[in-house]
């Protein structure tokens, strides 16, 4: 392995705010769990992070057990 080869162990949420408190960003090849009471902007915030991710060909996987296909994309047209 050479240096060429290192990948970071974060990858960018490619929201600034976040990946400074979060040390860069996602942890690479783990899972991360957000929580919250309803109406602060977990979904938002998510759907945010999967966009500008996406946006930088990287793959994006949004699990949810709660939310329904069309409330998901009515919050990705606003």
């Amino acid at each position: 392995m050479s240096i060429g080869d290192f990948e970071p162990t974060a990858v960018p949420t490619g929201l600034y705010d976040v990946d400074q408190i979060l040390v860069g960003g996602f942890v690479r090849n783990g899972v991360t769990l957000l929580a919250g009471r309803p109406g602060v902007g977990k979904t938002t915030f998510c759907l945010q992070a999967c966009r500008a991710t996406a946006k930088r060909r990287k793959r994006v996987l949004y699990a949810t057990a709660e939310e329904k296909r069309d409330d998901i994309q009515a919050v990705l047209r606003r």
